[in-house]
């Protein structure tokens, strides 16, 4: 009989570390081969880019990793005026989120989110950025 153990990331980010861990294992009715001091009997397997270990025989570091880069511009009037300057306008907004997820296209970040965007109806500022990510999940040539 196998008895498994696994752990599922809904999220799948793999830049983020996610720990677990089984202590004091005891089953009822069954007879276990090893226990957790002889690791050489446990089989450790992963899928994706995760790291995995057993025990204190995690792998050490490698002294670096990578933060992602997510890219927040305002799409709000008084907010971007604060931030970008004039003009504040629908057009220069979506300007800046074009330039922003043209950026991440080219992988210069990970993502693109927009502060204080008001998604209200007819909200020409919402149609402005509405408008670009539309454009921005359309294929290129």
């Amino acid at each position: 009989m196998t008895i498994s153990f696994r752990l599922t990331e809904r999220q799948g980010v793999s830049d983020f570390a996610l720990i677990w861990s089984l202590r004091d294992l005891r089953a009822e009715g069954l007879r276990l081969e090893s226990d957790f001091t002889q690791p050489e009997k446990w089989k450790v397997a992963k899928q994706g880019p995760f790291t995995t270990g057993f025990g204190n025989e995690q792998p050490p570091g490698k002294g670096g990793f990578h933060i992602p880069l997510i890219v927040m511009t305002a799409a709000q009037a008084g907010e971007f005026k604060g931030r970008h300057g004039e003009p504040n306008s629908p057009e220069r907004i979506a300007e800046w989120v074009r330039f922003s997820l043209d950026a991440q296209r080219a992988g210069l970040c990970e993502g693109v989110v927009t502060y204080a965007l008001d998604k209200s109806t007819n909200n020409p500022y919402f149609d402005a950025v509405r408008k670009e990510s539309l454009r921005f999940g359309k294929p290129r040539d």
